[in-house]
């Protein structure tokens, strides 16, 4: 299939604006039940590592279609998060979230590639959080999303030009990516 048939300019404009884009079907289902299967037999936690979690990108379109949407060869991807707990209740979405959407230094939510609490460990000073940065987050859902905000992974529409704004201070201040 090609990926200009899937990622149409309106939805190309979506992912530049918002930062986030969704592809409906665009993984098949023989993987996505695969991985599924391997995830509710899997006796470790590095179930995220298996082949068949794995397929989910390397063995779908998503990895194509991310190299041409970021420019160029990614970096392999080698793991994947298992995200199989309940979502927030939405009367408590504004306790993480905020409203309007927060600069990830103000915030009280958990964002991937961000330490919530950068620098030095309290209880290990040698040790600090680091700021991780990453050029593309992608989540398959493996089970039907029957309404809105009703799953467990969330996006903040426009968060990536806050982190973008919050990564270009921590390097003013003279912290990089990898270094807190």
């Amino acid at each position: 299939m090609r990926h200009s048939l899937i990622m149409t300019l309106a939805k190309r404009r979506a992912f530049v604006e918002d930062g986030v884009v969704i592809l409906p079907k665009l993984v098949p289902q023989e993987l996505c039940r695969a991985a599924t299967e391997a995830i509710e037999a899997a006796e470790t936690e590095n179930v995220g590592e298996s082949e068949q979690v794995q397929a989910l990108y390397h063995g779908s379109p998503l990895c194509t279609l991310l190299q041409e949407l970021l420019g160029g060869e990614t970096l392999p991807i080698t793991g994947a998060q298992i995200a199989v707990r309940h979502p927030t209740p939405p009367e408590q979405l504004d306790i993480y979230m905020g409203s309007p959407t927060p600069s990830p230094s103000d915030w009280n939510g958990h964002v991937d590639g961000i330490a919530i609490h950068p620098g030095p460990h309290k209880d290990d000073p040698d040790r600090e959080a680091p700021i991780m940065s990453f050029s593309c987050l992608v989540g398959v859902a493996l089970n039907d999303q029957t309404e809105p905000d009703s799953g467990n992974f969330a996006v903040l529409r426009g968060s990536h030009i806050a982190n973008a704004a919050f990564f270009a201070q921590q390097a003013a201040n003279g912290r990089s990516p990898g270094h807190a």
